[in-house]
């Protein structure tokens, strides 16, 4: 699994879900452009390159995330996918076919509240 500087190490019993190439957004004048990995039990951005910057490598444990939500940039844009964990900490991400992503997180949501 290519795909920037991290080389996404799965840990036992844990799947990838998808992979989608994203953009996170910190704010209007700071982006990081990587991909999304969505797993069974994580969602990790990696960037594509590395920059002097905390917070552009997130992991997050799926178990953590309160609420996956969508929204439109520049009001018309159907790309945004905002992460809210149980702590109010967001992030927002750019991407194509945020559908996919959000399937993803319902099939898995259902398959840990069946455990």
């Amino acid at each position: 699994m290519e795909g920037g500087h991290h080389l996404l190490q799965l840990n036992n019993n844990e799947i990838l879900l998808t992979k989608r190439q994203a953009t996170y957004y910190l704010s209007m004048s700071y982006r990081v452009f990587g991909d999304l990995h969505v797993t069974n039990q994580r969602t990790i951005f990696a960037p594509k390159w590395l920059r002097n910057k905390k917070g552009d490598y997130i992991e997050v444990l799926n178990n953590e995330i309160k609420n996956v939500e969508t929204f439109n940039s520049f009001r018309y844009v159907p790309d945004g996918l905002k992460i809210t964990l149980h702590s109010n900490q967001e992030y927002k991400f750019k991407l194509f076919d945020r559908e996919h992503i959000l399937e993803k997180y319902r099939i898995n949501i259902v398959a840990t509240l069946q455990k």
